[in-house]
């Protein structure tokens, strides 16, 4: 039940930590795209969340790459989650290898990897590992969301962490889940074993 966690960290490098961030902390594909070294602040374990990655525009239409765009400070994007610290100490042993500032995924100053590429990587590695197919990259924060709210633990904080402008929000896209999850996603979600309940806002 656990494959996917043990296969992450049996072979963690920048890719497969990007994996874990995502399945314990609900962030978006295009969030850690363009994560930072510099964002990940191991001593108080904890993470900023303050750009996304789009498709750069042509014209008026959206191109085939991909470009780094900041949260403005009061976006409902820009946010600061805990990190359970058994993920932080893995995430040490890649970000001590560092001295500048990089892209996580990368480790390269100028660029990252795109959303498309990850999420190829992504579907390439499930069979490998025993995993069925119809898993994807954005099933990750679902199930990152739908374990919090089958925790019963509270929407409003649950909003915060996924970066939603509010909690009905919120709600609609996962309260009608709720009872269909309930009876499957135990079984099929247990490979979020890294994950706590320490992701709170900042207070």
């Amino acid at each position: 039940a656990d494959i996917l966690t043990r296969y992450l960290t049996q072979n963690l490098d920048r890719c497969n930590a990007g994996y874990l961030l995502c399945l314990c902390t609900g962030i978006k594909m295009s969030e850690v795209c363009s994560l930072k070294d510099s964002d990940i602040d191991l001593e108080n374990d904890r993470i900023h969340i303050q750009r996304t990655m789009r498709r750069a525009l042509e014209g008026n239409t959206r191109s085939s790459t991909f470009a780094t765009t900041d949260y403005p400070e009061d976006y409902y994007g820009n946010r600061y989650l805990k990190l359970p610290v058994k993920l932080s100490v893995l995430l040490w042993t890649i970000l001590r290898q560092t001295k500048e500032d990089v892209y996580f995924l990368s480790g390269k100053p100028e660029s990252s990897i795109s959303p498309r590429t990850y999420q190829d990587r992504f579907k390439k590695l499930l069979p490998e590992i025993g995993l069925p197919d119809e898993l994807n990259f954005h099933m990750l924060r679902n199930t990152f969301a739908w374990m919090w709210l089958l925790r019963g633990d509270d929407l409003e904080s649950l909003t915060y962490v996924m970066g939603y402008k509010n909690a009905q929000v919120t709600m609609l896209t996962y309260a009608p889940l709720l009872e269909h999850l309930k009876i499957r996603l135990p079984g099929c979600a247990k490979f979020l074993t890294l994950s706590d309940r320490g992701h709170l806002p900042e207070t």
